[in-house]
């Protein structure tokens, strides 16, 4: 009788005979046996191909000798496919007649599917019957090797479940996704119950077009903020975006550290503080208008813009326009604007709001005379720019 080789794999436990292993980075060490060693005399297992990501070499002989147990070991580090060759021969210094398997032990990466392995080095065996030699990738006991049957994390698996997305439900404050990770992220803040922040990855482990969606549920009351790392951005000017309970947003990575977001809308909203024309003779400011703004109802914003549309009476005596921050008693920064003309004129300037809810109020005086010249004013307005 000849020696025959089929491969039995365990992890934590072994696996049936001739059935290729799925197991886990954290389970540690997979050994390696043959079935049923009557007449081997000598023997060789190798892992003739391993995931890219490894650090363990394909084609290493994981042990060979001249005797007649079968028996290695290798621990796998990444998630992907371990490649495994057993060649048993019936005589001394693999001689005489060799009998040869191919199984393969894999891990799901995050998307739930095990990536394949090159079956070139060396080709396939070729399958002697479903029971006697199986393919080598008949995870579960299917007979369908890659394609699989719809729930070995195979191709089936694959096509099926990306008809939809898979999504993780993330509950804790901060979270940093993987790249190959589940591609919608549903953030559970009622569970949280805090703000959270979640970390995209970096350009280095994305490849251009990746898309990874995060949804704030509807649930709490908290905000998401999307973090980036290094100098990447989002649009080419934001390196955070924040989502309101409810809100969903699609980033895609467009490679060069920028992520594009593919389903918000950019809004321009302005808030009137002056809507019909008021009128000073005052060198001192007086209000002449004001509204309550918080910016965290404007999510992501690009910019802020104050403008007015203002006059005088007399080109020696300015008109002049500002924005004051009654809350918290300021001057916004860089609100103060003029004019001399004797004409309505807009005038305008890049602002900053504080953050929080404030009163804001829009004051106008005449910069040196005052009566009998007048300083008017037809329109103010706060213009903010933002995605959403």
């Amino acid at each position: 009788m000849a020696a025959t080789a089929l491969i039995v794999l365990d992890q934590t436990g072994a696996g049936p005979a001739g059935e290729a292993l799925e197991g886990t980075i954290v389970g540690g060490q997979v050994d390696v046996t043959n079935d049923d060693d009557t007449d081997v005399l000598s023997w060789s297992i190798t892992l003739v191909d391993a995931p890219p990501a490894s650090g363990l070499a394909s084609g290493t002989v994981l042990a060979s000798a001249s005797s007649g147990t079968p028996a290695a070991n290798f621990t796998p580090d990444v998630a992907g496919s371990y490649r495994i060759l057993l060649d048993v021969w019936d005589a001394a210094g693999e001689t005489g007649n060799r009998s040869r398997d191919i199984r393969n032990f894999g891990i799901r990466n995050g998307r739930n599917i095990i990536v394949p392995p090159y079956q070139q080095i060396p080709p396939p065996v070729p399958l002697t019957g479903l029971s006697a030699k199986p393919d080598e990738q008949n995870y579960g006991g299917q007979t369908r090797g890659w394609a699989g049957d719809g729930s070995s994390g195979q191709l089936q698996e694959f096509m099926t479940t990306y008809d939809d997305q898979q999504f993780v439900t993330v509950t804790a404050t901060t979270h940093s996704t993987d790249a190959l990770g589940p591609p919608l992220i549903v953030v559970d803040t009622a569970t949280a119950g805090a703000d959270t922040t979640v970390t995209l990855p970096t350009g280095t482990a994305m490849r251009v077009g990746q898309r990874i969606r995060v949804a704030s549920d509807y649930s709490g009351t908290y905000a998401v903020t999307v973090d980036l790392p290094g100098a990447h951005t989002i649009n080419s000017s934001l390196t955070t975006w924040t989502l309101l309970p409810g809100m969903t947003v699609e980033f895609v990575y467009t490679g060069s550290s920028n992520y594009l977001v593919a389903d918000a809308s950019f809004d321009r909203y302005e808030r009137s503080i002056v809507a019909s024309t008021e009128d000073t003779d005052l060198v001192g400011f007086t209000a002449i208008g004001a509204t309550y703004l918080d910016p965290a109802n404007f999510p992501n914003l690009v910019g802020v813009t104050w403008q007015a549309i203002i006059e005088t009476t007399n080109a020696a005596d300015a008109a002049e326009i500002r924005l004051y921050n009654v809350t918290d008693a300021l001057v916004v920064g860089s609100s103060t604007l003029s004019t001399v003309a004797l004409i309505p004129t807009l005038v305008s300037a890049a602002i900053t709001l504080a953050a929080g809810a404030k009163l804001y109020e829009a004051q106008l005086r005449l910069a040196t005379t005052g009566t009998p010249n007048r300083a008017t004013c037809k329109q103010a307005q706060i213009i903010l720019e933002w995605f959403q």
